[in-house]
């Protein structure tokens, strides 16, 4: 019995690159404003602050981002088949993915 899957990749995969282009405009937005904030205040300063932290925040979510988009990469690989059946068993799944843990490994993911 063959389980589908509606529409995976179009639907998943748009909606990841559309939050993926939307983190990235926001993140592009804020470093600008970021470096054009004249510090003379603590008005100015407050505002300086926030916008470091925000950029920091960025950078955290883009990390995460990259680590959904494997996830999506996998969802969309195994969802673009015609279907999940006896092809598709828990154990291959389940090697693929500690296979994918020990080459993320080796390319020296850090998380801060």
């Amino acid at each position: 019995m063959k389980h589908q899957l509606p529409n995976l990749p179009s639907t998943l995969v748009e909606r990841y690159q559309d939050l993926r282009d939307a983190l990235n405009a926001f993140t592009t937005e804020a470093a600008d404003i970021h470096s054009s904030v004249p510090v003379t205040n603590e008005a100015t300063r407050a505002v300086f602050t926030a916008l470091s932290r925000i950029t920091a925040y960025s950078d955290q979510m883009n990390m995460v981002m990259a680590l959904m988009g494997e996830d999506v990469r996998v969802a969309e690989e195994i969802g673009a088949g015609p279907g999940i059946g006896p092809q598709f068993e828990t154990a291959d799944i389940e090697n693929c993915f500690y296979e994918w843990l020990r080459t993320s490994r080796k390319g020296g993911l850090a998380v801060h």
